[in-house]
């Protein structure tokens, strides 16, 4: 048991009056079965003795006995005369053990209810509740009898902690026994009650409740009346309780913008639509104003959610929510619990993600696609980002922090990173670089200072497009000071650090190649290479950067390459390499080792061919082979178009005539947008203050979670199927399937490997998309077969096709069903073209023998004649599984 302070019940405490415990750990040892008569003989001694607690150490003696699974049901009746005591821990403890006996002694559970009764009417309200949640949970057809007047009893006891427990034990009543529960008239007194009930407590029981009485009708019914009711004593209820009614909020606010703007006449998506604003919402954000400022994060995470909900329709007050709720989502964020920091960091991630946009001159400059929900074009549009500039300091790693908190503050500082406080920024990730250069978040502090280091650019800059800009930037003073920051990098001792000072010299040299060109000449030197390993990411930028400006660096530079592939094409140990690694290494250094070939045969004539013979003759990945006999063959026919190609800079030339307006080189906004669009996976609204934030970084439905049986059970899936195929006759998706099967091999095509696909889209895509193709089919099974094994073996072949399984499971008791999708690769015109399917199990009258329905659905962008290709390429991989099991049915 345990001792503690007093207990809060309806204005009323009453302090336990137990001085000492003894251990329980001395109750869970071994006992023989022959020790239950002898503690029988010690019940009997207790009961009429007055030593309090010799009596609570033979109850614990008797409960221990229970945990270790001896049983002790031949006390039954010694229990029922011990609980005749007024000492609440003596009477809980018994009605432990006589309600974990009672169905097993349905002769004496008589007892035990007319014990139970007796306690109910009990003076002390902790009597009176612990009997009547002993009572509720009986679970014996002969406590029906008097269940419902005990419950009404306890709904109207004057204390609120009685009425709490009633409430409760309602729903354990429910459950027990719907029908007996629904000719009762305790539903409509619980209803009566959540309008009435003034303990905080059971108010929020009695939500709880009555949503899970009314869940198959769509749970609580609420009225505006109730929840501003429940909203104006938001501050008496607990954490557990506040989130309630945030969530019961948040389901009423659609039905309130709705509302608001059919009051209003208004067009949906019209400029005087987003800015109306109902005086209820502004009620609701007044009455809620202080739990922005609550100290739990559960609390305040869900005040954020509704408060963004609310608010989205209205710019200037989305605004104004944000600088509200930045002081006190930060203040939470630095807490000395990291776990807590971690969930509220994520979500300001992923809240930055949505918001934030680049604009070239303004402070703030990262963009995204999804923009269009709060920001229009007008340049007077608010900078949402701005109010957290201010707030970077807080963003930075500190060495106390775990690694997790450590990696996504880093995110969070590009972010938040602008012009005014860059240097800081810059100078403050530089030294945390050495801070943690033993670490595998040193890598990323680097990563990091060239993301706030292109943002800088990119915001102040643009695009380099002429002499002059050329010259302010290798003036500019946060240039200067991030090149020598990189430099001072490069001459580290620890490889990773180098590795990733190189790495991100070549982002910064596709971007700006004037700045860093000079750089780049003077760091690189065999002492440089020294440092790094032959499988470092490292070594394949610096054969891209000597590839790339041999014209600008001096003869050191093909040495050092030489010595390089020299390395690289004598170690035993090439063919362990990481298959991400090799292939990106190899690529690199072929197209490298060309451009200096064209640049100086003379020193690359004897490395080029060594290299086109390991990658011909002795490399086993395909791709790399089919792209050295490529190069091989074209500098076999001609090699000045060889020269052209592979040295391609993106001018305009005899061979290449490109508008400078349609060039696509790598630009600063690009790869900041790529940044920022990591974490624009869900709708903002709808997934904040959920596990998917968590889990967006490691969703891959294809190939790790499975969905087995839980997604088809969702209506709304079973509803999407086109009901047109589902009708169709047997004749119809005969004649369909048959005049779609009538095609030729297409070997430009192939299904992709290693995809994923959220839930969310697989159904939004479905309910979209037509039908492509449908047909049956008849399958006959071995004898014996569980259908359930049959599908996770045809679900793990089809992997093997490259085609994976989003849901599948029983749908009835004669049909299964299994939803899949893949992607189809066009060599010819490039593209991609998801497809889904639908496979349906439906067991006929012969025994061993189902019918198999398939309907398929390619989202297209061009050619219909293309969905006909991609569904008979889906269905000859569809049905290499079945091929066993494929049978000409006869009548």
């Amino acid at each position: 048991m345990r001792q503690g302070g007093p207990i809060n019940y309806g204005g009323t405490a009453v302090v336990p009056n137990i001085s000492t415990y003894r251990s329980s750990n001395e109750f869970f040892v071994d006992h023989r079965r022959g020790e239950v008569k002898e503690l029988f003989d010690k019940l009997k001694q207790v009961i009429n003795t007055r030593d309090r607690e010799k009596r609570i150490e033979v109850f614990q003696k008797v409960i221990a006995y229970i945990t270790l699974g001896i049983d002790v049901s031949s006390l039954y009746s010694q229990m029922v005369l011990a609980s005749a005591t007024q000492d609440p821990v003596e009477k809980k403890i018994v009605y432990l053990y006589l309600t974990h006996y009672a169905e097993s002694n349905s002769e004496l559970a008589l007892l035990t209810i007319n014990t139970l009764r007796k306690d109910c009417q009990d003076e002390d309200p902790v009597i009176r509740c612990l009997a009547l949640r002993s009572f509720c949970s009986l679970r014996i057809p002969i406590s029906l009898e008097y269940i419902e007047q005990i419950l009404i009893n306890g709904l109207n006891d004057h204390v609120g902690y009685v009425r709490k427990t009633a409430i409760m034990g309602c729903l354990k009543y429910y459950h027990y026994a719907k029908d007996e529960f629904k000719r009762t008239q305790i539903q409509k007194i619980l209803n009566d009650m959540i309008y009435n009930e003034i303990d905080p407590q059971a108010s929020i029981n009695l939500v709880y409740v009555l949503n899970e009485i009314n869940l198959e009708s769509g749970g609580l019914f609420y009225t505006k009346h109730l929840l501003f009711q429940l909203l104006n004593r938001i501050k008496s209820f607990n954490e557990w309780g506040q989130f309630s009614i945030f969530q019961l909020t948040l389901s009423y606010i659609p039905t309130l913008i709705n509302k608001n703007r059919n009051n209003n006449n208004l067009i949906e998506n019209s400029e005087e639509n987003q800015e109306c604003i109902s005086s209820e919402i502004y009620d609701i954000l007044n009455l809620l104003d202080d739990r922005s400022r609550y100290s739990s994060a559960t609390v305040l995470l869900t005040c954020t959610q509704l408060f963004l909900y609310m608010t989205k329709p209205n710019r200037k007050l989305y605004y104004q929510v944000i600088q509200r709720l930045k002081g006190p989502l930060i203040t939470i964020a630095s807490t000395s619990i990291p776990e807590i920091s971690y969930i509220v960091y994520i979500h300001l991630r992923f809240l930055f993600s949505q918001i934030c946009n680049f604009q070239a001159k303004y402070t703030t400059c990262i963009q995204s696609k999804y923009k269009k929900d709060f920001i229009n074009d007008d340049k007077s549009e608010i900078d949402m980002m701005k109010c957290f500039e201010n707030e970077f300091r807080q963003f930075f790693v500190r060495c106390g922090d775990p690694s997790y908190i450590k990696s996504i503050k880093l995110d969070l500082i590009v972010f938040v990173s602008s012009q005014e406080y860059v240097l800081e920024i810059i100078e403050e990730l530089y030294h945390c670089v050495y801070e943690l250069k033993d670490t595998d978040i040193a890598p990323k502090v680097i990563y990091s200072l060239s993301l706030v280091f292109l943002k800088y650019m990119n915001c102040k800059y643009g695009l380099i497009t002429n002499d002059d800009d050329s010259v302010s930037v290798s003036t500019d003073l946060v240039a200067i000071t991030c090149i020598n920051y990189l430099c001072d990098l490069l001459l580290s001792d620890y490889e990773d650090i180098v590795s990733s000072s190189i790495e991100s010299m070549e982002m910064l040299l596709q971007i700006y190649p004037s700045l860093f060109i000079e750089t780049i000449r003077l760091s690189i030197d065999f002492d440089l290479v020294y440092r790094l390993s032959l499988e470092s990411v490292g070594i394949t930028s610096l054969c891209w950067i000597i590839g790339q400006f041999i014209h600008e660096l001096n003869e050191d530079a093909i040495l050092i390459f030489e010595y390089i592939a020299d390395n690289i094409l004598n170690n035993s140990n090439l063919d362990n390499y990481s298959n991400t690694i090799l292939p990106k290494l190899l690529n690199t250094m072929l197209i490298s080792c060309c451009r200096i070939f064209f640049f100086n045969p003379a020193y690359c004539q004897d490395i080029l061919g060594e290299l086109f013979s390991y990658m011909i003759e002795k490399c086993n990945n395909p791709d790399i082979k089919d792209q050295a006999l490529f190069y091989y063959r074209l500098l076999q026919y001609d090699y000045e178009l060889a020269k052209e190609i592979l040295s391609f800079n993106g001018k305009t030339s005899e061979y290449f005539n490109i508008d400078k307006a349609k060039q696509t080189n790598i630009t600063a906004q690009d790869i900041l947008t790529d940044f920022v669009d990591k974490w624009n996976y869900f709708d903002l609204i709808e997934k904040f203050n959920t596990f998917q934030v968590i889990l967006s970084d490691n969703l891959d439905v294809g190939k790790t979670i499975h969905l087995k049986g839980n997604y088809i059970a969702n209506d709304t899936v079973i509803d999407s199927v086109d009901t047109q195929t589902e009708n169709r006759t047997n004749n119809e998706i005969q004649s369909l399937a048959e005049n779609n099967l009538n095609m030729a091999q297409i070997p430009n095509y192939c299904l992709k490997a290693s995809i994923s696909m959220q839930p969310n889209i697989f159904e939004e895509k479905w309910d979209k998309l037509s039908t492509t193709m449908a047909m049956k089919r008849h399958l006959k099974l071995p004898s014996n077969t569980e259908m359930c094994t049959f599908l996770d073996n045809i679900e793990n072949d089809l992997v093997n096709q490259n085609i994976y399984c989003m849901a599948s499971g029983q749908f009835d008791d004669k049909i299964y069903k299994m939803y899949i999708f893949c992607t189809i690769q066009n060599f010819t015109n490039k593209t991609e073209i998801p497809c889904f399917a639908e496979l349906i199990f439906q067991s006929t009258t012969l025994h061993s023998y189902y019918m198999l329905e398939c309907c398929i659905k390619a989202s297209l962008k061009g050619d219909k004649n293309d969905g006909k290709d991609a569904a008979n390429i889906i269905w000859n991989h569809l049905k290499i599984p079945f091929q066993q099991y494929l049978v000409k049915f006869e009548g």
